[in-house]
């Protein structure tokens, strides 16, 4: 518990907008890999507080998500390995932003539980 308390403060650090191109929703084909990298950030983060039920909820979404990013890089005439890796920068870049701006990846979290969801 005391580690999501933490969690929740560092998300609440103060935000700079130089970043918020990084963490764009508006490019339908990048949005799984985006959501599905935050996905699994915030699973991981989760785990680490030793919260499996939370654990559990984000990476759901994010073996939802996973298949579709896959999906989009096919159709581009990629594979599946192009696709893990364009998801693991995906996922390398935002650890890198939440540690520099951990407002915007919370806020980016959010917007991607409301598409996502369901």
């Amino acid at each position: 518990m005391r580690k999501v308390i933490i969690l929740i403060s560092v998300l609440a650090a103060p935000v700079t907008c130089h970043a918020q191109d990084q963490l764009d929703l508006s490019r339908p084909a990048d949005r799984p890999f985006q959501c599905g990298a935050v996905f699994a950030i915030v699973e991981q983060t989760y785990l680490d507080a030793g919260n499996a039920v939370g654990a559990a909820k984000f990476r759901a979404m994010f073996q939802r998500l996973a298949p579709l990013a896959e999906t989009e890089f096919a159709r581009q005439g990629r594979t599946k390995q192009d696709a893990q890796r364009y998801m693991q920068e995906r996922v390398d870049g935002l650890v890198v932003l939440q540690g520099k701006e951990p407002r915007l990846v919370a806020d980016f979290v959010r917007r991607c539980e409301a598409r996502f969801s369901n």
